[in-house]
């Protein structure tokens, strides 16, 4: 059913496999590119997810909309209840944005400069971090229409598709 609701970075797979519950590549291009060390995840993102013409106008997701998504879960407005368990003091530099979330400070370990390619650099290895992009709040929300989306009673995380 999440796979209906939602779309993350990688998923669990539709169907049972070879590759059991291993998340799969849904927003993402292909498997993460993942570093010797286990603290760094370079992620392509596919260019043929986009939002509905109502939502962002239509664009493809972006890296940032990942990272805002990830980033207003801690917002004392939005107070997610299993964010601080799964993402809190993973990324590296993350101390700033926790002593005061909100939109005036990023997570220093998410690195957006490309639109199409999200870096997430860990402070420590984390044995299930995909595992862990699959959870809802990882769903590209796109910045720029929260308040639009929000008063009309959905956001553009349930609403990028590829034509599926």
């Amino acid at each position: 059913l999440m796979r209906v609701m939602v779309r993350t970075l990688v998923a669990p797979p539709a169907v049972p496999g070879e590759t059991g519950i291993a998340p799969v590549p849904d927003i993402a291009a292909e498997p993460p590119a993942v570093s010797t060390d286990g603290k760094r995840y370079v992620i392509t993102l596919r260019p043929d997810v986009k939002y509905p013409p109502d939502v962002a106008g239509g664009r493809a997701v972006e890296s940032r909309d990942i990272r805002y998504a990830i980033e207003r879960a801690f917002y004392p407005s939005v107070a997610n209840p299993y964010a601080g368990t799964f993402f809190r003091d993973i990324f590296l530099g993350d101390e700033e944005f926790f002593a005061a979330p909100g939109p005036a400070v990023n997570i220093k370990g998410i690195d957006v400069s490309s639109p199409t390619k999200i870096v997430f650099t860990l402070r420590r290895p984390v044995g299930d971090f995909l595992t862990r992009l699959t959870l809802p709040m990882t769903a590209p929300v796109p910045s720029t229409t929260v308040p639009q989306a929000l008063s009309r009673s959905y956001c553009g995380a349930c609403c990028a598709s590829q034509g599926r």
